[in-house]
């Protein structure tokens, strides 16, 4: 069958179209090889940082607070699209309207892809909340001219040291199977 479009060849050789995404055309070592390679803050960290540690960190700090296992997939998840569309930083995303319509798309049938079937408003905003309190945190760490940035008394002591991608993509996989059954337990 024809697909619409050229495609990127990901890590495990599938052959993603962008323009023509797929479900059955998503896996996790791709996923979190990419998001272990991927640098936050378009790479102006102290050191490498990856999208897939910042991923790590998101579902950690909603487990902290006391979150569902479904609610800390759900931020484990959260930035799966940059595996196939890098991280753009926001200023820029906001320009780009069609990649906002792209990055939602795909986001939607990752979440699908992943179990968790359609995430509610109310539970993307918990998420997306505790991914801005996290910007706080990662620039006082990473971004050498933010070391003074404080934040909410959650993340005050919050100090992140980046890991080199082996370990981010180990830790990735290890946490999304860990999730996956406590929310399949849960009935999620």
């Amino acid at each position: 069958m024809s697909r619409i479009g050229d495609y990127i060849l990901t890590y495990t050789g599938v052959k993603f179209y962008p323009a023509d995404p797929r479900i059955e055309d998503f896996n996790l070592e791709d996923i979190a090889h990419a998001l272990s390679h991927v640098n936050r803050y378009n790479g102006h960290t102290i050191a490498p940082y990856s999208v897939a540690q910042h991923a790590v960190n998101v579902a950690t700090v909603l487990e902290q607070l006391g979150y569902s296992a479904r609610t800390r997939f759900i931020g484990l998840n959260h930035d799966n699209p940059e595996a196939y569309m890098a991280d753009i930083p926001s200023p820029v995303k906001q320009l780009l309207p069609d990649y906002a319509k792209l990055e939602k798309k795909l986001q939607d049938m990752l979440y699908e892809w992943c179990g968790l079937g359609k995430v509610s408003k109310e539970e993307y905003e918990v998420v997306k909340f505790i991914d801005g309190l996290l910007y706080f945190a990662e620039a006082r760490s990473l971004l050498p001219k933010y070391s003074t940035f404080t934040t909410e008394v959650h993340l005050k002591d919050m100090v992140i040291v980046p890991w080199p991608p082996e370990k981010a993509k180990l830790e990735f996989i290890n946490l999304w199977n860990k999730l996956k059954r406590e929310m399949e337990s849960e009935g999620n």
